[in-house]
Formats: C-alpha cells, sequence, structure tokens
C-alpha cells in the first residue's frame, strides 16, 4: 500500500512540474521582428507566424535597415534595439514578451569596439558580437556599458 502511494505522490510531482514547463513560452510570449523591406525576411516571418500562430500585435516591422550582415553596435542601438523596445512599450507587451525572434535578412553581427573604451575584452572574445545576445543584453547595451 505504502508503493502505492509513493507511486501516487510521484505522479502528481511530475505532473506539477510539466504544468509548470507548459504555462510559459507559448505565441503571446515572443515578439517577432521582420525587415520590411525585404521579402525574403517577410516570407520567413509570415511562414513562422502562422506556424507558431504569433500574435500580429508581436510582429514588429524595421525599414531602412543596412543591407549589412554586420553592423556597429550605435547602429544596432539606434535602428533595431530602441525601436524593438519602444514599439513592445507602446503597444504594452513588455511584461509579456519573454523571446524575441528575429526573422531572415537582418544584420546578425554587431562590431561593439565603440562600447568597449578602455575595457580589455578576455582573450577567447572578440569585439563581435551577436545580435541575440545583445538583445538578451539589452539594459548593457542600451547604457552603453561592456562590463557585463
Amino acid at each position: 500500500m505504502q508503493h502505492r502511494w509513493s507511486w501516487l505522490a510521484s505522479l502528481i510531482v511530475l505532473l506539477m512540474t510539466l504544468e509548470c514547463a507548459w504555462a510559459g513560452g507559448g505565441p503571446e510570449n515572443v515578439a517577432v521582428v521582420v525587415n520590411a523591406d525585404s521579402w525574403a525576411s517577410l516570407a520567413v516571418a509570415n511562414e513562422y507566424v502562422a506556424l507558431r500562430r504569433i500574435p500580429e500585435c508581436n510582429v514588429i516591422y524595421l525599414s531602412d535597415l543596412p543591407g549589412n550582415l554586420s553592423i556597429d553596435v550605435q547602429q544596432f542601438r539606434e535602428l533595431i534595439l530602441r525601436p524593438v523596445l519602444q514599439t513592445l512599450e507602446r503597444r504594452g507587451l513588455t511584461g509579456q514578451i519573454d523571446a524575441i525572434a528575429y526573422s531572415a535578412d537582418l544584420p546578425y553581427s554587431v562590431h561593439v569596439e565603440g562600447d568597449l573604451g578602455e575595457h580589455k575584452l578576455h582573450r577567447a572574445l572578440t569585439p563581435e558580437a551577436s545580435i541575440n545576445g545583445l538583445t538578451y543584453l539589452y539594459s548593457l547595451v542600451l547604457a552603453k556599458d561592456a562590463s557585463g
């Protein structure tokens, strides 16, 4: 009998854990950033939004982006990061967005030398960062703080 109760208790704990895992990460928690001037970016974003059932209000269209795959940190801050964060705030979504997904045809590499100043990087690091990593570290990027 005791074995049966321990099995039941284990099952309940497992189900509670799964419920917690299912609680987040839904389509309403994802923002999708699209290069509005690129057919490729629009096509990829449209497919992703449809498959994941991302709400239309979570899709952010940016225009007049540089055609390069790599940009400097100031361009990233002014042309991508700030507009994305401001749009989320204006739409009242900042409290629910857990992930920002970038569509195709956006710069993916950011040169951060402009924010390093006298700060020396560890020899294993390069002065080039990913757009995803810098988005995650958005508060440091906005503060121009390379110490993080």
